[in-house]
């Protein structure tokens, strides 16, 4: 066996006279030293990369773990206060309840109505009343009933807005054609003489607007199915809505 391995170490060095005095000892005596060199290398290397990690780590995650932190500490704030919206709607039910026991029973509103509703009090009542056929101008005692009203919606809601909507029956207009040739002259008319008792009793201008529907939105059959006049629904529909409190989704 010693002399293969004599004979391997022939061919393995590039000395011959190592070949009679190292044999196989010389052999093995340089691998260890190979073996050794590369293990310091190795270690060396791995030492160094575990001095540089801490170093990494603390630079690239610090700022990560403390934004963190600052995210989960803030405060969460919950009011006590009620919020605007819902002051608003209160301010407009306490108001629909006000005009509803002062003008539900008033002989120039007939089926008054008041009710409140997001942004706003919509008010209808029936107009037959106030005006006399084919005329825009108030009778003197539905004048004095609308003032009344207005009064009582300045006292609480002066800074808001109003709006007029006028509504007719389907009738054609005969009286005063020359001046209202439709519907919708004749119920912007009375529309804005309702308005002007609004700005009587202080309201600012740029808070009032005034609309004329005609014979548009009925809220019931003007004739029947023959083309007969139904005066009890002609009558619901010559009507008045005053709109109190914010345009914004009118």
């Amino acid at each position: 066996m010693s002399e293969a391995v004599d004979q391997w170490s022939i061919y393995s060095t590039e000395q011959p006279d190592q070949r009679r005095s190292g044999g196989s000892a010389y052999i093995w005596s340089q691998y260890a030293s190979v073996l050794l060199f590369t293990g310091g290398m190795l270690l060396l290397a791995q030492g160094a990369h575990l001095f540089a990690i801490p170093e990494v780590v603390q630079q690239q995650e610090q700022p990560i773990v403390e934004e963190k932190v600052q995210e989960e500490i803030k405060p969460i704030v919950v009011s006590s206060e009620p919020s605007s919206s819902s002051k608003i709607l209160d301010g407009h039910r306490q108001l629909a309840d006000k005009l509803m026991q002062r003008f539900s029973g008033s002989h120039y509103f007939h089926d008054f109505e008041a009710q409140a509703k997001p942004g706003q009090v919509e008010v209808k009542f029936g107009s037959s009343d106030l005006f006399t056929l084919g005329r825009a101008t108030l009778m003197p005692a539905g004048e004095q009933e609308l003032l009344n009203f207005a009064h009582e919606v300045f006292k609480v809601a002066r800074d808001q807005e109003i709006q007029i909507e006028g509504f007719t029956d389907s009738a054609p207009v005969v009286k005063n054609a020359w001046l209202y040739p439709t519907n919708w002259e004749l119920s912007g008319a009375r529309a804005a003489s309702v308005l002007r008792t609004f700005q009587e009793v202080g309201f600012s201008e740029q808070n009032l607007r005034f609309v004329g529907y005609g014979k548009t939105h009925a809220i019931a059959d003007n004739e029947d199915k023959d083309g007969n006049p139904l005066p009890t629904n002609q009558a619901r529909n010559r009507r008045l809505v005053i709109r109190i409190g914010h345009r914004t989704g009118w």
